[in-house]
């Protein structure tokens, strides 16, 4: 399957990545390097939350970030959201890494997903149309210092 996708540039910009996925699927196309010098990701630290969420309103998404630990409402919202065609940035492994969910494909119940993580490990395609139990695992957090499980996410949308 052909997409407009590329590869991301190192492991360490998946934020700028998710955000990338995010406007090319709203027609937007904007660099890998200009997205991580807005967020201000290092090599070191990779891309914290405020500045995706910096970055975010910068390219006019309003956002709204949310913490969750109820599977149930969890993919409520994700799929409400997308039905009104929101963006979804996950954060995943206990927040160390960030991937984009774009859309949902109700007939078929599929997720289309944004990860540069399925390159760069097991080197499919950054692209990928998953199910909502890989989501669900893709997504979950664990939080080994405080026992906490949880997902967590920033909600893109042009609206206010």
């Amino acid at each position: 399957m052909r997409h407009n996708f590329k590869l991301p540039k190192t492991t360490h910009t998946c934020g700028p990545f998710s955000i990338q996925a995010c406007l090319k699927e709203d027609g937007i196309n904007r660099e890998e390097d200009t997205i991580k010098k807005i967020c201000h990701t290092t090599k070191k630290e990779g891309t914290n939350e405020r500045d995706m969420v910096k970055a975010c309103k910068y390219f006019g998404y309003v956002v709204k970030s949310g913490e969750i630990v109820s599977t149930s409402r969890f993919v409520n919202r994700i799929i409400k959201g997308l039905e009104v065609n929101h963006r979804f940035i996950v954060a995943s492994e206990a927040g160390n890494h960030w991937f984009a969910v774009l859309r949902y494909y109700k007939r078929r119940r599929l997720f289309k997903i944004v990860d540069g993580d399925y390159y760069q490990i097991v080197k499919k395609s950054v692209l990928q149309y998953i199910k909502l139990h890989q989501l669900l695992k893709t997504s979950f957090n664990y939080d080994k210092f405080t026992d906490k499980e949880y997902y967590y996410f920033l909600e893109l949308s042009r609206e206010e």
